[in-house]
């Protein structure tokens, strides 16, 4: 979903609803967003982490990002192309 979507539609919109219907676990892979020169959000520190991590937080999940298995030793992707981001329900979210 969030390599086809804009950032904005993909965090007001796409990635909240994504949470609210996931009931333990939410694989995005590649963890990107669409458009010429959208900046990566997977990049800790960078504002799409920061906005990434607040949603996960406002949904009740716990957010992690790696690069996926199967191409952790493929260097030949785009940046970011590589990168998969793991949201987890926390058990306390009620």
């Amino acid at each position: 979903v969030p390599k086809y979507s804009d950032r904005n539609q993909f965090f007001s919109a796409q990635l909240p609803e994504l949470l609210r219907v996931t009931y333990d676990r939410l694989h995005l892979f590649p963890l990107v967003t669409a458009g010429p020169g959208d900046p990566l959000i997977h990049v800790p520190g960078s504002d799409g982490r920061k906005q990434l991590e607040a949603i996960a937080r406002a949904n009740g999940f716990t957010l992690e990002v790696k690069v996926a298995p199967n191409l952790v030793e493929n260097s030949e992707k785009e940046p970011g192309f590589n990168m998969l981001g793991i949201f987890v329900r926390r058990n306390n979210f009620k």
